[in-house]
C-alpha cells in the first residue's frame, strides 16, 4: 500500500512538472510573431492566440521563381506601355518605361545570380507560412485576429503578417541573402511593390 501510494505521489509530481514546463515553454515562432505584431500596433499590450498553425513551406528555389515571375510580368508591362507611349508621342513617358524595363531585366539577370550563390542551399526552407486566430489586447482596445497569415524564417524573422493570405508573398523576397540590396535602386514605389 506505501509502494502503491509512493508510486501514485511521484507520478502526480512528475505529471504537474511536467504540465508546468509545458506552459513556461513558448514556441519561439508565435513568440515572433507577437513582437511583431506589438510592434506594428502601438496600442496592443498582448496577443493571445486561439489556433496557430503551420500552413505551407516555400524554398528559396520557390521564392527565386515567384520573384522572376513578378519581373518578367513587370517587364512584360513596361515593355507594352513604352510602345503605347512611342505611337502616342509622349517621349518622356516613353523614357520612363525605358527605364523601368531596363531595370526589371536587370533585377531578373540579378535574381539568376543569386541563386547561383545559394549553391546547394537552394533547395533548403526560405520560410514557413503560418495562418493563425486570436486577439489582441490594450487598454481599453481589442483587435482580432480572423485567420490571419504570417510568414516567418526558419530563425524566426517575420517577413510578412497579412490579413488576406493573396497578399502574404509581397514581401517575402526578403527571405532571400541580398534580395533586397538588388532591389535599392529601383524607384520608391517600384522597390516596396518588388519587395
Amino acid at each position: 500500500m506505501k509502494k502503491t501510494l509512493l508510486l501514485l505521489a511521484a507520478l502526480l509530481l512528475v505529471a504537474s512538472c511536467g504540465s508546468k514546463n509545458k506552459k513556461s515553454d513558448v514556441d519561439p515562432v508565435q513568440k515572433a510573431v507577437i513582437q511583431a505584431l506589438l510592434a506594428e500596433d502601438e496600442k496592443l499590450e498582448s496577443v493571445l492566440f486561439d489556433s496557430f498553425e503551420k500552413v505551407d513551406s516555400s524554398t528559396f528555389a520557390d521564392e527565386l521563381l515567384r520573384r522572376k515571375k513578378t519581373f518578367a510580368l513587370r517587364a512584360r508591362q513596361d515593355e507594352l506601355l513604352y510602345n503605347q507611349y512611342l505611337k502616342e508621342g509622349k517621349p518622356k513617358n516613353a523614357q520612363l518605361r525605358s527605364e523601368s524595363l531596363r531595370k526589371d531585366k536587370e533585377v531578373s539577370r540579378g535574381l539568376d545570380s543569386l541563386g547561383a550563390a545559394l549553391g546547394s542551399r537552394i533547395n533548403d526552407i526560405a520560410f514557413y507560412d503560418y495562418v493563425f486566430t486570436g486577439r489582441g489586447i490594450g487598454e481599453g482596445y481589442t483587435v482580432v485576429f480572423n485567420y490571419v497569415h504570417a510568414s516567418v524564417t526558419p530563425d524566426c524573422r517575420v517577413l510578412a503578417i497579412r490579413r488576406k493570405k493573396t497578399d502574404l508573398h509581397k514581401t517575402t523576397g526578403k527571405a532571400i541573402p541580398g534580395y533586397e540590396a538588388l532591389i535599392k535602386g529601383l524607384p520608391e514605389e517600384e522597390e516596396e511593390e518588388a519587395r
